[in-house]
């Protein structure tokens, strides 16, 4: 719980979505309202905490990419939705200086999905005829 009175449950698998924790709110919801007694049962709402998992797309090469990030969304999401009919939320060069990525062959895209979808990404997804490497990324906060 925080100064603010806000109550976080925190996994340690982050491709399991919040709304598996929801049941757990109640039981604790009813044990704080209990023992800390405060008008108004300040604890009662339960907003589900986003959920999202960004993945990186390894080895694509640049010269078939879009230069401008603009672009790069609604080209990568076309392709996904060709290969695997799923779903992205928003795409990213992991590298965002476009002066270091002239001089590569290669870089790595982001994208981020909904925890439902992830499966299906990280399986193996065709963009640009090849079957790059994908996996989950892992913060470091």
């Amino acid at each position: 719980m925080n100064t603010r009175d806000a109550i976080s449950l925190t996994g340690t698998d982050r491709a399991t979505p919040a709304a598996s924790h929801a049941p757990y709110f109640v039981s604790l919801i009813k044990a704080l309202n209990h023992s800390f007694p405060i008008a108004n049962d300040p604890w009662w709402t339960l907003v589900l905490a986003p959920t999202a998992v960004q993945l990186p797309i390894h080895g694509l090469p640049l010269r078939f990419l879009p230069h401008d990030e603009e672009e790069l969304f609604p080209y990568i999401r076309q392709a996904i939705l060709n290969d695997k009919a799923t779903p992205i939320l928003s795409t990213r060069y992991l590298n965002p200086s476009r002066d270091c990525r002239k001089n590569k062959q290669a870089t790595c895209v982001v994208i981020t999905v909904n925890t439902q979808h992830i499966s299906a990404v990280t399986t193996g997804v065709v963009v640009l005829s090849q079957k790059p490497r994908v996996e989950l990324a892992f913060s470091s906060c």
